[in-house]
């Protein structure tokens, strides 16, 4: 029922981080600068090694009244514009808000 939607959001995340931790904070903030279509790199070196198994996402969720939080869709930072347009349009179908970092 559309009426349980409080709304959609995006949220970052990279595999190969510690949840919590500053190198989750920092791949999180490159993952919403690659959707934008930012380089996130800015000059810094990073090892071969360091960079293997950290790709950013994007995922799409909605958030319901009940507190519950679904995942609609996810897609790699540097694709993922497409979810931030579906996203707002799924919430303006609904009804609903939208947050890009939820």
């Amino acid at each position: 029922d559309f009426d349980d939607i409080e709304g959609f959001s995006l949220r970052a995340f990279a595999r190969g981080t510690v949840p919590g931790s500053e190198s989750e904070t920092k791949e999180q903030e490159k993952a919403f600068a690659m959707m934008n279509g930012k380089d996130a790199d800015r000059g810094e070196k990073v090892s071969l090694f360091r960079s293997m198994g950290r790709k950013p996402y994007i995922n799409l969720l909605v958030n319901t009244e009940s507190g519950d939080t679904y995942l609609v869709d996810t897609l790699p930072a540097r694709r993922a514009l497409r979810l931030k347009k579906v996203g707002e349009a799924m919430a303006a179908a609904c009804g609903a808000g939208f947050l890009e970092r939820g």
